[in-house]
């Protein structure tokens, strides 16, 4: 994060009611603008960059995470359990009702637990048959 240059208060309302909010100067990471930012805004960001515009967070994210593997994402580089599951069968079809479009065929966890990716808790089923699975329950 950079260095803050100064803190400013704000001040709203009449002067029976008076409403503070304070505001820390800061520089754009990508580039350099000086920008206004308050304490909720600073705490509330991940990596502690500040950015005067969307266009600049993009700027600069595109260029740090040029490679997946530097983004803070990346995990194992191991590959989801959808695609390991479809491609551990021949021809993967729904396993309910038999339909076969590939791009329409989910992944179930028949515990119901995400995390337990084994084969044997996965169940390949199309999007309705998938939706019915879990309003059943």
């Amino acid at each position: 994060m950079v260095a803050p240059l100064l803190w400013e208060q704000i001040k709203f309302g009449s002067s029976k009611t008076k409403l503070y909010i304070v505001f820390m100067n800061l520089q754009c990471a990508n580039c350099g603008k000086e920008i206004k930012k308050s304490p909720a805004q600073i705490k509330r960001s991940k990596t502690g960059n500040m950015y005067c515009s969307r266009k600049c967070s993009a700027s600069k994210n595109n260029t740090l995470f040029k490679k997946w593997i530097n983004h803070p994402q990346y995990k194992t580089g191991e590959r989801t359990y959808r695609k390991t599951k479809l491609d551990s069968v021949k021809n993967p079809i729904c396993e309910k009702c038999g339909f076969d479009n590939i791009l329409a065929l989910d992944i179930h966890h028949k515990d119901g637990n995400r995390k337990n990716n084994n084969l044997d808790n996965l169940q390949i089923l199309c999007c309705n048959c998938h939706r019915l699975e879990h309003r059943s329950n």
